[in-house]
Order: C-alpha cells, then sequence, then structure tokens
C-alpha cells in the first residue's frame, strides 16, 4: 500500500494507529464483519471494492477531531456535523456523502445501562463509515456485538436501522418499566395508600418527557432521511431512506407508547393530589370539630379569669363546680347546634 491508497475519503492511509479510535470492524463481500485492531490492517483487509469499513472514534480525544477534520474525502458540512457539540438531530451532506446524529443511551463499560440520553454521529461516505461519541454508548455496543457474533450487513447504511431498532428496543424496556411501576403506583393509590406519593411519580414523569424529547426528533429526522434521496436511487441515502421509512412506523409506535404514559402519569399525579387533599380536608374538619368543642368552654373560663367584682360564683360555696357545669353546658349546646345544622344540610 503506497502513501497515497486510500479507501474513498480515508487519507490516513498508512497510519498503524488513528488516534481515538475506539474500534475498528472491516466487513466482506457478504457483510461479514470482524474486529482489526490496527487502522492500517482494517485497509488492508478491505477485499477489492465489494468490501467495507466503520471506524468507531472518541471524540472527547482531540487526535479524532484532527483525523476527522483532515478527511478531505468527506464533504466540508459533513466534517462539521461530526464535530460539532451541538445535541440537536441533524442531518447533512449529499446523497453520496452524507452525515446524520441518532439518539443513544450512556452505558457504562460493565454494560450496565442506566437513562441517560446521550448522542451518535454517523457518516458515510462510498464504502467508509465513520462515528463518533463522546460517552460510551449502548447501542452501538449491541451493535458492535452482534455484528462480531456474524450478523451479516450487506451495506453501510443498513447500520441506521440496525442502531435504530437497538434504540427502539432500550426505549420500550424503559417503558415497560415504567409501565410495571404505574402498576403498582395505581394499585396504591386505589387501595387509598396513604404512602402512594413515595413512589417518584414526579420523578418518571420527568424521565417520560425526555425519553418523548428523544423519540420526537428521532422521528422527525427519520422522516426528512426518506426523502433526501429522491432524486438519487443508486447513492448510499437510497438504503439510508429504505432503513428510516422501516424506522419510521416503529418510532411513531413508540412515540404513541410514551404519550400514554405521560397521560397516565397525570391521572395518577391527579389521584395522588386527590388523596393528599383528601387527608388534608379530613385532618382540618377534625380540628376544626375540637376547636368548636372547646371555644365556649374557653370562652367561660375566660369570663370567670377576668380580674373583676361582681363575678357569678365568686364567693358562694362550690363556685368552681358551678362554673365548671357552665362550661359543659355551652360545650353541649355547641354540639346540639352543629348537629341540627348536619341534619338541615
Amino acid at each position: 500500500m503506497t502513501e497515497a491508497s486510500k479507501v474513498d475519503g480515508l487519507t490516513e492511509a498508512r497510519a498503524s494507529w488513528i488516534g481515538g479510535l475506539i474500534f475498528a470492524l472491516s466487513f466482506d463481500a457478504d457483510g461479514r464483519g470482524r474486529m482489526i485492531n490496527d487502522a492500517d490492517a482494517a485497509l488492508e483487509a478491505l477485499p477489492g471494492s465489494d468490501g467495507w469499513l466503520w471506524l468507531h472514534f472518541n471524540l472527547s480525544d482531540m487526535r479524532s477531531q484532527n483525523f476527522i477534520a483532515r478527511q478531505s474525502g468527506l464533504p466540508e458540512d459533513v466534517r462539521t456535523l461530526l464535530l460539532d457539540d451541538e445535541d440537536r438531530h441533524a442531518l447533512a451532506g449529499t446523497p453520496e456523502a452524507f452525515a446524520l446524529v441518532l439518539s443513544d443511551f450512556e452505558t457504562e463499560f460493565d454494560r450496565n445501562a442506566g437513562f441517560e440520553p446521550s448522542r451518535l454521529r454517523l457518516a458515510f461516505s462510498g464504502r467508509l463509515v465513520i462515528s463518533v461519541r463522546r460517552h460510551p454508548l449502548l447501542c452501538v455496543d449491541k451493535v458492535k456485538r452482534s455484528l462480531v457474533s456474524g450478523r451479516a450487513v450487506k451495506h453501510p447504511a443498513m447500520l441506521i436501522g440496525l442502531l435504530g431498532d437497538t434504540f427502539a428496543d432500550a426505549s420500550s424496556d424503559h417503558i415497560e418499566s415504567f409501565a410495571d411501576r404505574f402498576d403498582d403506583v395505581e394499585d396504591a393509590v386505589i387501595a387509598g395508600l396513604r404512602d402512594a406519593g413515595d413512589y417518584g411519580v414526579a420523578r418518571m414523569r420527568r424521565t417520560l418527557l425526555r425519553l418523548h424529547r428523544e423519540v420526537a426528533p428521532m422521528r422527525s429526522l427519520m422522516r426528512r432521511l426518506t426523502m433526501f434521496a429522491a432524486d438519487a436511487p443508486e447513492t448510499p441515502a437510497a438504503v439510508a431512506a429504505s432503513e428510516a421509512g422501516r424506522l419510521l412506523l416503529s418510532l411513531e409506535g413508540l412515540d404513541g407508547e410514551v404519550r400514554d404514559l405521560q397521560a397516565r402519569a397525570r391521572l395518577i399525579r391527579e389521584e395522588i393530589d386527590a388523596l393528599a387533599s383528601a387527608e388534608t380536608n379530613r385532618q382540618l374538619f377534625i380540628l376544626s370539630v375540637l376547636s368548636a368543642l372547646f371555644l365556649p368552654a374557653t370562652l367561660v373560663t375566660g369570663l370567670f379569669g377576668m380580674n373583676t367584682h361582681d363575678l357569678p360564683f365568686e364567693s358562694s360555696a362550690g363556685g368552681f363546680w358551678y362554673a365548671l357545669i357552665l362550661a359543659a353546658l355551652a360545650t353541649a349546646s355547641v354540639v346540639a347546634i352543629i348537629r341540627y345544622v348536619g341534619r338541615q344540610r
């Protein structure tokens, strides 16, 4: 291989190591991929014009940014999108060479997946695919393991379908988890349990909102991609458009499920608020009844406690008991009035 040899836009032909490279997958004519530990070996592994190459980079590494910036085979707007820091979903380039930003979820190296949305940036140019990320991604890891295990991908643009399906599956897992938790909360609310508000409904509503903000832009992106190659049927974008059309239906159903869960979460929140309001009203009612019962007695004792002359029973034997009986009669009168008013209502 000479210094001038290249694979489409890959100009670093003799580099034995590309800084920031996470993995390289070389695919043969049948779409079978194998891991390559050396970028130069990946180039040499391509069988003529039938295979293709996937390079996945860590964008946090400056060497990756420098490498991508020097790829003269990629259009300038494609390189700009790959190096962009914005989280927005986007599509740039031409049907022959284009880039797009997909949704994914962050994961740890032990493959414990939480819920933290992130971005994967992909560029397609002939037989070369370049992807970049700033954090370890769940969907990329699953797709890579599937390809290494023997899954065939005959065209580079079919990666969009694989990654989109994996994202939809991961989102569905989150949705099923939320649905199960909502079932528990609904059971508690219907049973009138006072600790129903401890299930973190507000936190789940926030997570569902974040998931909706991932699925809805992905739908819009797939819709744009289906129209991207309308006048260029023999380009990589045409295969991507076919994958996008299939993904669009899946994402629409997924977004509908998210919306249903959001509506369900609002109803549960309203039920919990109603339970809390009912409990507050019950406590206020008890407090009001106690206040009404003790107020007459308090008034009587307040009157007899005035430091003035001519108080009733001041000099009488048993005056304390007379005052106590008077307070009890006042309380009984208030109770009778309350019951009368209640019967009238």
